[in-house]
């Protein structure tokens, strides 16, 4: 709804530029989400007491940097126009399979050429995961407003 301070009257619907304003912090807080979480960190490591080899990620990583895109969906969800999570839903799940892909395609180790199925697996994932936190949002704030 606008109203002071938002250069909108009150019953006003955001336009494009809000909506297209909003994506481009969702996508600078996607990809500064994965560079925090995952993009330091590009060493494997062997399982204790096993002779497994896993990484470069430890869930911790992914973890946080699912909570991260948790809460940048839930408030962009929020704050913006109902349209705007669909954009938000898209946004968060191109640029987060782009910024990943780029760094596995990039990597120099003998499994490095899965990262494209890796990354339809994070596209999929992230899609229907950040779908469902928007809309759970959306409808917690259609009930909210009654």
């Amino acid at each position: 709804m606008g109203g002071p301070g938002d250069g909108r009257t009150p019953g006003q619907r955001p336009g494009a530029t809000h909506v297209l304003g909003s994506a481009a912090v969702v996508a600078a807080l996607t990809a500064l989400a994965n560079l925090g979480w995952l993009g330091w960190d590009q060493q494997k490591y062997r399982v204790p007491g096993t002779n497994r080899i896993e990484g470069p990620y430890q869930s911790w990583q992914v973890i946080g940097l699912a909570l991260t895109l948790v809460i940048v969906a839930a408030v962009a969800a929020w704050r913006g126009p109902a349209r705007g999570t669909v954009v938000t839903t898209l946004t968060v799940t191109a640029v987060l399979t782009v910024v990943w892909s780029i760094d596995a395609a990039t990597d120099k180790t003998p499994d490095a050429n899965l990262w494209l199925v890796g990354s339809v697996f994070l596209a999929v994932g992230t899609l229907v995961g950040i779908a469902v936190v928007c809309t759970v949002v959306l409808l917690v704030r259609l009930v909210a407003k009654r």
